[in-house]
């Protein structure tokens, strides 16, 4: 009877909020749904660029959903996970580019051949594993977390040509939820993304508090993925502070084991309290640790960085990107040495708007409600036109990839897919071939391969999985 009123206790605190914004892995990209019409902001059906004003009036009104999938961003960029990740992430594209059609004018993939099969599965299912389980595993309303165990996994890690195989515990979580009214246990894997989700949440509302003045936070995502992360702290360590189980999951993200560390370093604040040890001083202490860890392996970090940019040295658009991108890691890990928890205490300190001037943020799309999808939807940026010219084609390259992996074309085909650019596209290939864009945007390649080979961004992204395309003389 007690298990129960403490249940109905917590769900009566308990609301929900509609999806703000989507961060796309893989991409360094997001969107954000603004649930207005366009008209709102004063685009019509022939003016589709959005004044200064209309812009900083969208940036305020969404600026936490902003901030939120910035942060993401932020994570994939400048932690050792987000860094695994992306390494793992070009070792199964790498595989997955022997299954593409040879004819140069065709943008289609014959799907699985058996002697790749052994490699592309050690990367996928090593990325899931660093993932761990995310917010389709929580049917209802997440309450609490009621327990925790671990499961010992195999990992590989690419190594010169082959794979390293290594074992990860991770965590595994029993947690209470309320499905159709009714209480009901639950597992899930407790990895990457519910630290991701459970810091951006956290940040993003308490900048939401600090933009509109509010005397409390706004929770509105309470008993979603968005507070896993909290209440698995709560469970360990119910007395710990807010900035500390923050800064604690922040320094998590810098090694590959993050779920179970996460949880090791709470239990390890707990143990220094209760030995009279206040929390800062403990926290100050795991972070030298991190920043010490960080500095001795800087030299290999930049090298890995530089091998990135190497793979793509003939390959016009994704060199140009990663050598951004591998820029902007290279600065932000410098960061992470001096202070491996930046952003958190530059939000507690009111200054999270600084956090921009350290990491510029990455190119996103307004999404409006409209049904007329011609144009509806407006892109930003704040990085210079080449490099964000270049960004787009990695999200379309991400696309490709993603919507095939093991499948053949013909399979993929059996249902629609648009290209991620198509409700904010007016090029001519766009306008005659409006079919194609909406349903099989790689189609679009061998369109243009096929005519004067001026290819689009979603062109564009599969041409980078065809071989070299460019000499690549002027960068750096």
């Amino acid at each position: 009877m007690e298990r129960q009123e403490k249940l109905e206790s917590i769900l009566a605190k308990l609301h929900s909020d509609d999806e703000w914004g989507t961060y796309f892995f893989g991409k360094y990209y997001f969107s954000i749904a603004t649930k207005k019409k366009r008209t709102e902001y004063g685009l019509t059906k022939s003016k589709h660029e959005l004044s200064l004003g209309a812009q900083l009036q969208l940036q305020y009104q969404n600026f936490p959903a902003l901030f939120h999938e910035y942060i993401h961003y932020l994570h994939e960029l400048s932690t050792v996970i987000g860094n695994a990740s992306l390494s793992l992430d070009l070792s199964a594209k790498a595989i997955f580019s022997n299954w593409l059609n040879t004819n140069p004018k065709a943008g289609t993939s014959e799907g699985l051949k058996p002697e790749y099969r052994e490699k592309y599965v050690k990367a996928t299912i090593t990325q899931d594993i660093l993932l761990g389980d995310f917010y389709d595993v929580i049917e209802g309303r997440f309450l609490q977390v009621t327990d925790i165990d671990y499961m010992k996994q195999e990992v590989y890690f690419p190594h010169g040509t082959d794979f390293m195989k290594g074992t990860l515990n991770i965590p595994s979580i029993d947690f209470d939820q309320l499905v159709n009214g009714q209480p009901k246990i639950n597992k899930l894997l407790f990895g990457k993304y519910f630290i991701y989700e459970g810091l951006a949440y956290e940040l993003d509302r308490l900048v939401d508090q600090q933009v509109k003045g509010l005397e409390i936070i706004d929770d509105n995502g309470k008993g979603t993925e968005y507070t896993v992360l909290r209440r698995l702290t709560q469970y360990v360590f119910p007395t710990i502070d807010k900035p500390t189980y923050l800064s604690l999951g922040v320094l998590s993200l810098q090694y590959m084991n993050c779920g179970e560390t996460f949880i090791k370093l709470v239990e390890r604040v707990k143990q220094q309290v209760e030995d009279g040890i206040p929390q800062a001083d403990s926290l100050q202490k795991i972070k030298d640790e991190v920043s010490s860890l960080l500095a001795s392996k800087q030299k290999c970090f930049r090298e890995a960085q530089d091998e990135y940019v190497e793979i793509f040295r003939n390959r016009r658009n994704l060199y140009h990107s990663f050598v951004y991108l591998t820029d902007q890691m290279k600065q932000l890990y410098d960061v992470r040495i001096k202070n491996p928890c930046f952003e958190v205490d530059y939000v507690f300190n009111g200054r999270f708007r600084d956090i921009l001037n350290i990491a510029p943020i990455c190119d996103y799309m307004y999404l409006f409600t409209d049904e007329n999808e011609f144009m509806r939807d407006f892109l930003g940026t704040s990085i210079d036109k080449k490099t964000s010219q270049a960004l787009k084609t990695v999200v379309c390259y991400d696309h490709f990839y993603k919507k095939h992996k093991i499948f053949p074309t013909s399979k993929v085909e059996e249902e629609s897919h648009k290209c991620p650019f198509y409700t904010c596209c007016n090029l001519e290939l766009r306008k005659i071939n409006k079919e194609v864009c909406k349903t099989k945007p790689w189609r679009i390649y061998e369109k243009a391969a096929n005519k004067d080979n001026q290819q689009c961004w979603y062109g564009g992204g599969v041409l980078e999985f065809k071989g070299h395309n460019e000499q690549q003389k002027d960068e750096k």
